[in-house]
């Protein structure tokens, strides 16, 4: 049996009825064993197949996608442009289906009365509506908060900011906590002019200024979205302010009460300048990510406790192959791993994605930006896919690729895997498959053409599956696929 043969069953097949099948001789397995022995399995992470589903043109769909994009409960994706449209220039509202098909301008901003330049990802409220935030423009030019239906009718703007006491410039979208209530963070304004945090009600009323900054030391000029932590409380960054001036991560009560410091950035060597909102993954730890500083003064990804103890760089973007600048922050995927993206660097210095492990080993970047043929500088989250048939799937913008793109990177693709099949000295069938395919599900059949395809349930879990009492187990094939 060839080498080349048996190697290609660990690569991703796109053909479903390609399976492994038992071979029965003492010298067919000889060979399979002595080739899995000396021939190493191709990578230690699962595949990345990054495709592109949607490039702007400007005119009338509008152009530099600045954030991240929302799944909505239709499973259609939908984002923001900070600029284009129709000819004000002054940014949309969009709605994209997952395959790239049908894509929809909901609003064309107009800048007086209704916004302009939309900088922020959006937040489906629980009543169904869209709710987000346009950076300026509205009655005062200083930004505003509006509302929608998913299909863009009835656009409501719900406050426009007057930069005394309400804050100006909100760069940041909302989020809506247990409460019901809509949270977020003006850039600039304030009674100190640093910047504010904000809450308002989902119908416009109520909005009330929990807490000013003043730069030192509690920190300014925020820019990205709060979260709220386990705990019911809020956690949030500030891109500058604080002991050293380089920003600061804090937590307030829902009611604006309890403002704390809980990380100063003081020197280049931990960071500077946090971006994208923090995330609290499965461990209860908040993570997140710098623009700059470093060892390389090109960003870190970070670990910290939600006390504000254990304080950790777990990556340092060091040559700017490995990425550089993340405007973002980091998503947890179904495999527990950590994704993100970065604005700059890579090996085309467009940009790439990375994932890691939640201790900060294993980082490896998984897609390099091209820049003209698949878009680059990706500025905002990614998002996961909502159902267990898509959420191997991460959906993200990029500002540069044309007029800026939408983009898909399957992380578990919902492919195929032919695996290798030996036998052991009873007869019995050992099933091997790549590292990359530990997520998937063993399936088996005594008919290649028509099946039908059974779950294997007995084995043992290990680097591959060995299989006992299956009948006649010459006859079977193998095949491995990503849960539907």
């Amino acid at each position: 049996m060839d080498s080349e043969i048996i190697m290609s069953l660990f690569r991703p097949i796109h053909h479903s009825k390609c399976a492994a099948r038992l071979i029965p001789t003492a010298a067919g397995i000889a060979v399979l064993l002595a080739v899995l022995a000396f021939s190493p399995i191709p990578g230690l992470g699962q595949p990345a197949l990054e495709t592109l589903i949607y490039r702007f043109g400007n005119p009338p769909d509008g152009s530099s996608p600045n954030a991240g994009l929302v799944i909505g409960p239709d499973r259609a994706l939908y984002g923001t442009t900070s600029s284009g449209g129709t000819t004000t220039n002054n940014g949309t509202v969009f709605k994209i289906n997952v395959d790239g098909s049908g894509y929809t301008v909901l609003h064309n901003f107009t800048n007086t009365p209704d916004g302009t330049i939309p900088l922020a990802a959006l937040l489906f409220g629980t009543d169904g509506r869209l709710y987000g935030t346009a950076s300026a423009g509205g009655a005062d030019g200083l930004g505003i908060i509006f509302k929608s239906q998913l299909n863009g009718s009835s656009y409501e703007v719900l406050h426009d900011f007057n930069n005394i006491p309400d804050g100006a410039f909100p760069f940041a979208g909302l989020m809506q906590a247990t409460n019901g209530a809509l949270y977020g963070t003006a850039h600039l304004g304030g009674t100190n002019g640093q910047g504010t945090i904000f809450t308002i009600q989902t119908n416009g009323n109520g909005f009330q200024v929990l807490y000013s900054f003043t730069s030192s030391p509690d920190g300014a000029t925020p820019q990205d979205p709060l979260i709220q932590g386990n705990d019911g409380a809020l956690y949030g960054t500030t891109y500058s302010g604080g002991l050293g001036n380089r920003g600061t991560i804090f937590k307030i009560q829902l009611d604006g009460s309890g403002y704390q410091v809980l990380r100063n950035f003081t020197n280049s060597s931990e960071g500077s300048g946090p971006r994208g909102a923090l995330l609290q993954t499965s461990d209860g730890a908040l993570y997140g990510a710098t623009q700059v500083g470093g060892a390389a003064n090109i960003g870190v990804v970070f670990k910290m406790n939600p006390d504000g103890g254990g304080y950790t760089v777990l990556h340092n973007f060091n040559s700017g192959l490995d990425g550089s600048r993340p405007f973002g922050g980091l998503i947890q995927g179904l495999d527990n791993l950590l994704y993100g993206a970065t604005g700059f660097g890579g090996t085309n210095s467009a940009g790439c994605i990375y994932r890691m492990q939640l201790g900060g080993s294993g980082y490896e970047v998984i897609h390099h930006f091209g820049g003209a043929n698949d878009g680059g500088r990706p500025s905002g989250n990614l998002t996961r896919g909502a159902s267990l048939g898509d959420s191997g799937v991460l959906y993200g913008t990029t500002i540069i690729g044309g007029f800026g793109t939408v983009f898909a990177v399957a992380v578990n693709p919902q492919l195929t895997i032919t695996p290798v099949v030996t036998q052991t000295g009873t007869n019995g069938p050992v099933v091997l498959w790549p590292t990359f395919a530990y997520n998937y599900v063993l399936q088996t059949t005594t008919n290649l053409n028509s099946g039908p395809w059974v779950t294997v349930t007995n084995g043992v879990p290990v680097t591959g599956l060995q299989l006992t009492n299956l009948p006649n187990p010459s006859g079977s094939y193998f095949r491995l696929v990503w849960p539907q």
